[in-house]
């Protein structure tokens, strides 16, 4: 046999020792996993609502994994202080969180980012799914997503956002296809967002959240952005039903770093599932306004590619954030 063959044979003998080595190893600590307190990343502020949600699953799952599990609330950019924190830390299951939809389908194509929102993360499952809403105050002479058309074929209609996310983005897509006169004017947060339709600043709101405003007559919801008709815009018209093929996908899921250990992922995936139908998690979902919708980690993770693709798309063909120069 040639030296060099034989050198070859002697390389591939030691990686796969060390494979058989390492393999039962990387078990063994899987087993035993938790065997210390493990970090829940949470990208909005304490008290809120997203972090009301994510502090009844921690506990359910902590209690089920037998060990502590402590929230981090890191707020910032909608969610990008935390995925690019989780997208750095360590592939060993102690450092996990929810993560929002603007890191995957808005920051990419907003600005240059230090991770890859596709490659960067182990999904674990979806929480819940967002109802967005076209809205206008209590008090309009706009009733009806027809009245909100007619109105903006005679006048520049302004409509308060939250930002440059998926709805506003489904805002824009249709603007140009029903032909509609808006101005979009971004708040910071839907509450401000949602006063300004109230006290008449603003003639509608484009957004999620504000359940409490809807049970109280304060603002109408004339049409809805998201597929799903259920807890605050339940009763109101899909852009699809009114004939436009837009929607806007806002999510929360769990995730990990990428590369968790396979033992330790379906580990954590199969006690957060129980957590997440759990009806008391469904209930508390429900009573904030969104849609307790579950995916496992890899129909997420499929979920996510298909979102970010067409969200790319999309951005692309309005010319808006990082294709706004390409834009004729």
């Amino acid at each position: 046999m040639k030296k060099q063959n034989i050198a070859a044979l002697g390389v591939f003998c030691l990686v796969f020792i060390c494979f058989l080595i390492y393999l039962p190893k990387q078990s063994a600590a899987a087993e035993k996993y938790p065997t210390r307190a493990i970090k829940f990343v949470v990208p909005y502020a304490a008290g809120g609502q997203t972090d009301v949600v994510c502090r009844k699953i921690v506990y359910l799952a902590k209690e089920a994994l037998g060990h502590e599990m402590i929230v981090d609330n890191k707020v910032g950019a909608s969610g990008l202080v935390t995925a690019s924190f989780l997208a750095k830390a360590k592939p060993d299951g102690y450092t996990i969180g929810a993560i929002p939809t603007t890191p995957f389908l808005v920051s990419p194509n907003y600005s240059k980012i230090d991770f890859d929102p596709v490659t960067a993360f182990t999904a674990l499952g979806q929480i819940f799914t967002g109802n967005q809403m076209l809205a206008v105050g209590g008090g309009s002479s706009i009733k009806t997503f027809k009245e909100f058309a007619e109105e903006a074929h005679k006048r520049q209609v302004t409509v308060a956002t939250t930002g440059l996310g998926p709805t506003e983005v489904a805002l824009r897509r249709l603007a140009v296809e029903a032909k509609l006169n808006l101005r979009i004017v971004p708040f910071e947060g839907s509450a401000p967002a949602v006063m300004a339709v109230m006290g008449g600043q603003m003639d509608a709101f484009a957004g999620g959240g504000s359940y409490e405003y809807i049970k109280a007559g304060k603002i109408k919801v004339i049409a809805r952005f998201t597929a799903l008709e259920s807890g605050s815009v339940k009763g109101a018209p899909s852009l699809k039903e009114l004939g436009y093929n837009i929607e806007a996908i806002e999510f929360l899921g769990i995730f990990g770093p990428k590369g968790l250990p396979e033992p330790i992922e379906k580990r954590l995936e199969s006690e957060f599932s129980k957590a997440l139908h759990d009806p008391s998690v469904v209930q508390l979902i429900d009573n904030v306004g969104s849609t307790a919708v579950y995916r496992n980690g890899r129909d997420f993770a499929e979920y996510i590619k298909k979102a970010y693709d067409q969200s790319k798309k999309e951005f692309q063909e309005l010319g808006l954030g990082i294709y706004a120069k390409d834009k004729k």
